[in-house]
C-alpha cells in the first residue's frame, strides 16, 4: 500500500483587485489549512496588464498557496488568455 496524505485546503475565487476575495474568509481559519488556493472565475476582460496585477495581488496574500488552473481554458477559451507567465 503506497502512502498518502490528506491535506485541509481551501478554494478560493480571487476578485477584482486581487486578495479582497480572501479577506472575506477570516484570517485564522486561512492560517491553519495547508494550502489555500486561489482561482480566476470571471472577468476575463480585463486586460493582460490589470489580469497580471490582479493575480500578483492575490499571490501576495500571506496565506495564498497555489493558483488554480493558470492556464484560464486557453485550449478551449484562447481569448481569455490574458495573463502574462513570463
Amino acid at each position: 500500500m503506497r502512502a498518502f496524505s490528506v491535506f485541509d485546503a481551501h478554494y478560493q475565487c480571487i476578485g477584482l483587485s486581487g486578495p479582497s476575495n480572501f479577506d472575506c474568509t477570516v484570517a485564522h481559519v486561512l492560517a491553519q489549512l495547508d494550502l489555500v488556493v486561489g482561482a480566476v472565475h470571471s472577468q476575463f476582460h480585463l486586460s493582460r496588464a490589470k489580469q497580471t496585477t490582479r493575480i500578483l495581488n492575490a499571490m501576495d496574500h500571506p496565506h495564498f498557496t497555489m493558483l488554480a488552473h493558470p492556464h484560464f481554458g486557453i485550449a478551449r477559451y484562447p481569448h481569455l488568455a490574458r495573463i502574462r507567465c513570463t
